[in-house]
């Protein structure tokens, strides 16, 4: 199956927005296909065309609206934003949780502070108490993948 790309998605929402002046918020497959026979680094626009409509589509009306090129991207940046997410809730508990059961202690982050050399024995408490009061949400000085994934939910409003 052949996979359109993000370019491909831009150059449906540029052909999109160019026949706004004659308020047409929506293109055909023939509009789409055609357009892609005039771009570049399009190899096979009847392929790509058939790829896009599969995924753009959503309510199969054999045309492609700029809601529909809206919800794909947000869906699209959802995926994204998820798997850095998940990354880097599972960088942070492989680096504090010492025990290996996916909880980060008290003692546990004061360690890698203390570890660190910016921070050191001397910083180590302060640095902790402020770790737990942005991310410990039920105060009980244990910090799980639910409570860092929701502090960093916080952090991209």
């Amino acid at each position: 199956m052949y996979f359109f790309t993000d370019t491909n998605i831009n150059d449906i929402e540029d052909m999109i927005a160019g026949f706004e002046e004659k308020n047409v918020k929506e293109v055909t497959f023939e509009q789409v296909s055609d357009y892609l026979k005039n771009v570049k680094d399009c190899k096979d626009p009847f392929f790509v065309a058939v790829s896009i409509f599969r995924s753009l589509d959503t309510n199969s009306d054999s045309k492609i609206s700029l809601n529909e090129i809206k919800t794909h991207k947000l869906l699209t940046f959802a995926k994204q934003w998820g798997g850095i997410l998940e990354r880097n809730i599972n960088k942070m508990i492989l680096e504090y949780d010492e025990n290996h059961d996916n909880i980060i202690t008290w003692e546990e982050a004061c360690n890698v502070f203390r570890d660190d050399p910016d921070v050191g024995e001397d910083g180590c408490e302060i640095s902790t108490k402020s770790l737990f009061h942005s991310i410990d949400s039920n105060k009980d000085r244990e910090i799980t993948k639910d409570e860092i994934k929701a502090y960093l939910e916080k952090l991209k409003k």
